[in-house]
């Protein structure tokens, strides 16, 4: 069944606004991973991908619009760091904790959440890497 973020994403490719759309497995253990194969073009030479953080129901983390290609040459390799975002429809602080709705929405930002930051510093949640297959 498709949600809303699958709807938009498909009403957003027919309007030519997006390529190639992918999912992948779940990644459920630490350290764990998760592979898929995308062909970029020069009309669609962006990489954007996003991932929920469960189980909270609006935490995720993800890519917005990386670079595939540099100075008009394709990249070999990229790696990012991801770090986790709170999408503001929910209170919840921890992933425990009972679903509390906000309303209305805030605006999507980093997690402060105190998994996420210790110490001053953001906890990442993975890194997505990005190799070039073929030519």
């Amino acid at each position: 069944m498709p949600t809303p973020f699958d709807q938009e994403l498909a009403a957003a490719q027919g309007r030519g606004n997006v390529g190639t759309i992918f999912t992948t497995g779940a990644i459920r253990t630490v350290g764990g991973s998760s592979t898929a194969q995308v062909r970029a073009t020069d009309a669609y030479a962006n990489l954007s991908l996003a991932m929920m953080v469960a189980p909270s129901p609006d935490w995720f983390t993800g890519i917005a619009s990386l670079p595939l290609k540099r100075s008009g040459q394709w990249i070999d390799n990229a790696t990012v760091t991801l770090c986790a975002w709170d999408s503001a429809t929910n209170d919840a602080k921890t992933y425990k904790a009972d679903k509390i709705a906000v309303n209305p929405f805030a605006a999507t930002a980093l997690n402060t959440a105190p998994m996420f930051v210790q110490d001053g510093n953001r906890v990442p949640v993975g890194t997505a890497t990005v190799r070039r297959v073929g030519s």
